[in-house]
């Protein structure tokens, strides 16, 4: 039995054992290995706790992670990753990270909708807008969204060319109206009586004029408004024309041109003819 101090001792052999020679915690440096002393064979196992910020590998080994193909690795806090499984398509990540949930925005159907029914929101809540009629378009009226029809008529205005004529009357939409030919349908003034066979051939007419056939005589109210109006739609017509209204005593009405003034006269007697038409 040997007591007293020993200096310079040199230790072989493992270090193990209760009464071996050990290695305090965190005493081994990087310096202290050698380069690829650490291999696969000398690494049994580890620990899932005693790794921090290593995602383990899906190699089914112990002490590593076996994913199922398309999981999502998330980290729940600790230091262990949490698998979730894939979601169904368009599904999207709740913001917990682990539930999947549709993509789809959840509006709440307001009682009563129907089919092609359409939604909007008035500030605070979803309403209802019922479907338009087969050709309505949806606009904007006083801030809300409405069905109306379109509007694909076209409005007239006095001293138009239009219709084969020039418009010397139009209603208060511009949608309708009275046109007059632009030239007289006789070079000379002919009876009453004559009036229609000369203004029912195209002969007659003016250039523009022959490719319609509903011309025919105004009537007295219709003559004098063209009288009234004849300056602003720019026609040209002077001395006495014919109307359609005829009158007892085999007499028919007429107005002189020169001063707007009716007049009746029979109809046997020769005065210039004018064709309108409406529109």
């Amino acid at each position: 039995l040997y007591s007293g101090l020993v200096s310079n001792a040199t230790h072989t052999g493992d270090v193990t054992g209760a009464t071996a020679l050990t290695i305090a915690e965190n005493a081994v440096t990087t310096a202290k290995i050698a380069a690829g002393a650490i291999t696969d064979s000398k690494v049994t196992d580890v620990a899932a706790s005693k790794i921090t910020g290593i995602l383990p590998v899906a190699n089914g080994g112990t002490g590593a992670t076996t994913l199922p193909a398309n999981n999502v690795l998330l980290g729940n806090g600790t230091s262990t990753l949490q698998a979730v499984a894939p979601g169904a398509n368009g599904n999207v990540l709740t913001s917990n990270g682990t539930t999947w949930t549709s993509a789809a925005v959840s509006v709440p159907v307001p009682a009563g909708s129907t089919i092609g029914d359409m939604m909007r929101w008035n500030g605070t809540s979803w309403v209802t807008l019922a479907p338009g009629a087969a050709g309505q378009v949806l606009t904007m009226s006083s801030g809300l969204p409405v069905w109306a029809t379109p509007s694909t008529a076209v409005t007239h205005t006095i001293g138009e060319l239009f219709g084969g004529g020039k418009v010397f009357y139009v209603t208060s939409d511009g949608l309708h109206g009275l046109i007059a030919e632009t030239q007289d349908q006789f070079p000379s003034k002919i009876d009453w009586y004559s009036t229609k066979v000369v203004y029912d051939d195209v002969y007659y007419h003016s250039t523009a004029g022959k490719l319609f056939t509903d011309w025919r005589l105004p009537t007295l109210n219709e003559l004098l408004l063209l009288y009234n109006n004849k300056s602003t739609a720019g026609i040209s017509m002077t001395g006495v024309y014919w109307s359609s209204s005829d009158t007892p005593y085999d007499s028919a009405r007429v107005v002189d041109f020169g001063n707007g003034y009716p007049g009746n006269v029979v109809k046997l007697s020769s005065y210039s003819i004018r064709t309108i038409k409406s529109f």
